[in-house]
């Protein structure tokens, strides 16, 4: 771990304020000017060629002042994050927004989201809250046309899956309604592994649908991943060294394929307990959608044992951690407390 005298950390820390600020290499001269260092220029000059050396920052041409790397924004990180919290006007200010919402988990994913990046000058991602375990807790079955049903199928939790089934042969809807109300008897509250056990004896029907519903909530439980909510992409398009780049559309490319945004959100964020636990990346990797120039911001949320989800931030590195980090981390607290409050078993 490197490490500073404190001099240098200070420096360091004004070069990475003023760059995210700006977007301009920052020379000593703006250090004396702006930053109210009791410190000659040629002071500075000096300890920023030390922190250039040292790997923290970097200078772009010859006669520019410097920008951060990696390591020296990691480094202004580990500075911010035990540290900063939101203010109470400004929670009181988030709260107003989500209580104004209905309490419906789609309705809060995406006021989440609003909030999230209008806060953070970033685009937020949210998954939606998944089960950690999916159980059963009702089926709707509607005749179209010939052999073919409708089924919308619910998990406890909110979790809702429709989709066309082809019957073996023709079925009226007095027939298909007996056979949900036999499912929703027999299955309600179980999880896979209940199901796979379950004996029906009622009728061919009610194990062909019984198939269906197992398929359907085997692959949920393999996927992982809820329902992806994004916003606030025009930040990023007001974010130079982005929009001029092909970075804006790998950006665009990666919220279009939800899942795989959602399935790196999640790996990241498993095992961050308790919830609201904030991490910080730099340079999203990626094997579809390299990243490599933006961070990350994220965190998980949920109910332990019962509910989860992640959410977070993607910027372009010098994004304002200093409003991101602790945002992220409220609006996933205030995701758990709804979780909480609102959960139905």
């Amino acid at each position: 771990m490197i490490k500073l005298t404190e001099r240098k950390r200070i420096i360091l820390l004004m070069v990475v304020r003023e760059y995210i600020d700006t977007g301009q290499p920052v020379s000593s001269n703006h250090l004396v000017d702006n930053c109210m260092l009791d410190l000659s220029p040629a002071t500075i000059r000096t300890e920023l060629s030390a922190l250039t050396e040292m790997g923290l920052l970097r200078q772009p041409h010859t006669s520019a002042g410097r920008v951060p790397t990696e390591e020296g924004y990691r480094l202004f990180i580990n500075e911010v994050i035990p540290i900063s919290d939101l203010a109470d006007p400004d929670k009181m200010a988030i709260r107003d927004q989500f209580d104004s919402s209905r309490a419906d988990v789609g309705d809060w994913m995406q006021t989440a989201a609003r909030v999230l990046a209008r806060k953070s000058s970033a685009v937020s991602v949210i998954t939606a809250p998944r089960a950690i375990q999916n159980k059963y807790k009702h089926i709707e079955l509607l005749s179209i046309s010939g052999r073919q049903i409708f089924t919308v199928l619910v998990l406890i939790g909110g979790e809702v899956v429709q989709r066309y089934v082809s019957l073996s042969e023709p079925v009226s809807q007095d027939r298909l309604s007996e056979a949900a109300k036999n499912l929703n008897r027999v299955c309600a509250g179980k999880t896979l592994e209940n199901l796979s056990t379950t004996d029906l004896s009622f009728g061919s029907l009610e194990e062909d649908i019984l198939a269906v519903i197992k398929a359907e909530i085997r692959r949920i439980d393999t996927d992982g991943v809820g329902k992806l909510y994004y916003d606030g992409l025009a930040n990023l398009r007001a974010v130079p060294e982005v929009s001029d780049t092909n970075a804006l559309y790998r950006a665009i490319d990666m919220l279009d394929e939800g899942s795989s945004l959602g399935k790196i959100m999640g790996t990241l964020s498993d095992g961050l307990q308790p919830a609201g636990t904030v991490q910080v990346l730099i340079g999203v990797e990626d094997a579809a959608y390299p990243m490599k120039d933006f961070s990350m911001v994220y965190s998980n949320y949920g109910i332990p044992g019962k509910f989860s989800g992640a959410l977070g931030v993607l910027g372009p590195m010098r994004m304002p951690y200093n409003r991101a980090i602790p945002t992220v981390r409220f609006i996933a607290n205030v995701l758990s407390d709804f979780l909480v409050n609102n959960y139905i078993e």
